[in-house]
């Protein structure tokens, strides 16, 4: 599924002139996640971590910084 427009990270995919796709298996895990640490994620983290390869994505466009993996 296509993300028209992301409430949060838009501006990065602007800036990289990307067009973000929503990963429903990555949803899945956040909600499995969220239900085994029984939290409720920040909606820019679910946003970002729902994204088809925000990890890549991040260390790509950073100092090689990775994120923590949500499986």
């Amino acid at each position: 599924m296509n993300a028209s427009k992301l409430q949060y990270h838009q501006a990065i995919f602007a800036l990289l002139d990307l067009q973000p796709v929503i990963s429903q298996s990555q949803v899945s895990l956040i909600n499995q996640r969220e239900q085994l640490c029984q939290v409720a994620f920040p909606a820019s983290v679910r946003e970002w971590f729902s994204i088809e390869g925000a990890a890549d994505l991040f260390f790509n466009n950073s100092n090689n910084d990775c994120l923590e993996n949500v499986e």
